[in-house]
């Protein structure tokens, strides 16, 4: 039996804030067993940086798979207590990242031997007492799948863009530096045409009318460009009685037809 006493942050995720007592041989089975039946609490810890103790005793990065693999004697108690980011005596006792806890946790016994050559290819993420004084661990985004960001091309994404609220450098004298971007964006606009353009189109609709009217069709509506015209305003009139015209006669045609067979 082994009793596990969480603090800090990571009391939320036990309800009435009591040790718990599980029966379980090894610190690494607690935590398997913890992370496996308390949802998000793994997520949690990977986050973070904590204290390990059994008993009396801290467990390093150098001792951690050891320690949390050994059998413990009846009555130990493993503690996990989170460090505050950034706190200055944050290295003086042994600290562990919470993804390194959590890897110990689930590192296989029987390659125990080889944990510190695993160690020294891992240096990259697993820091020191030092380390962590000076920095904080990263914040790990433990979705998976696609992400929601979407990716556009009209930028190169090589402008070195500054974000809110950060102070911009003032340079004195001639200094060779990249430029730092504070805004950028893109419009898109229909350019108003000039008046010679707007000239050659009216000519070039007239042009089309000449031509419909000598093939015998009916010329379609002239281009317009601004406040309508006279002369345009006389066309859509012409229009629009030939249009009526038409339909009084197909009207009268339908009726004609219609008599003549003998349904009016």
């Amino acid at each position: 039996m082994l009793t596990v006493k969480l603090y800090g942050d990571l009391k939320q995720f036990i309800p009435d804030d009591k040790p718990l007592k599980l029966a379980v041989a090894t610190g690494a089975e607690a935590i398997k067993c913890l992370t496996s039946q308390i949802e998000g609490l793994q997520q949690h810890i990977m986050r973070g940086v904590y204290k390990v103790r059994i008993g009396s005793r801290y467990l390093s990065e150098q001792n951690l798979i050891q320690g949390l693999h050994e059998i413990l004697s009846k009555g130990a108690v493993l503690h996990i207590t989170p460090v505050l980011k950034g706190a200055k005596r944050g290295g003086v006792f042994q600290t562990v990242f919470g993804l390194v806890l959590i890897a110990a946790a689930y590192f296989v016994p029987a390659f125990a031997p080889y944990a510190m050559q695993m160690y020294a290819a891992g240096g990259a993420m697993v820091l020191g007492g030092v380390s962590q004084m000076l920095t904080k661990p990263p914040n790990m985004d433990m979705k998976l799948g696609n992400s929601d960001k979407k990716t556009g091309s009209a930028f190169s994404g090589l402008q070195n863009l500054s974000p809110q609220n950060r102070p911009i450098p003032l340079l004195y004298g001639r200094m060779m530096v990249s430029m730092i971007l504070i805004s950028q964006g893109v419009d898109t606009f229909i350019p108003e045409p000039t008046e010679a353009e707007k000239e050659a189109m009216r000519k070039e609709e007239e042009k089309k009318i000449q031509q419909a009217k000598s093939a015998g069709n009916r010329y379609p509506k002239p281009f317009e460009y601004g406040e309508h015209n006279e002369r345009d305003r006389e066309r859509e009139a012409e229009n629009e009685r030939a249009d009526r015209e038409r339909a009084e006669a197909d009207k009268k045609n339908e009726r004609d037809e219609r008599r003549s067979e003998g349904t009016v």
